[in-house]
């Protein structure tokens, strides 16, 4: 049986980044290489590979650590 963890913090920052880029959730899975459903799921849930957080981080300009610390701004990283 597969536990996954469910980080709402985490996919509410992931939101905020992408908001403050002004990209929709398609635009940002394109420039990710994902499909919009990853995108998605991972706003909703935080539920998302160490590997689509490095891409989105890249997409939205800032760092993995940064979002995982959930210090999203329109003023960038902190």
């Amino acid at each position: 049986m597969t536990t996954h963890t469910i980080d709402l913090d985490l996919g509410a920052a992931l939101r905020a980044a992408r908001h403050l880029t002004g990209l929709s959730q398609a635009v940002a899975a394109v420039r990710a290489g994902i499909c919009i459903a990853t995108v998605t799921r991972a706003e909703l849930y935080g539920a998302t590979s160490t590997r689509t957080l490095t891409a989105l981080a890249r997409v939205y300009g800032v760092s993995v650590d940064h979002l995982r610390a959930r210090r999203v701004s329109d003023k960038g990283e902190q």
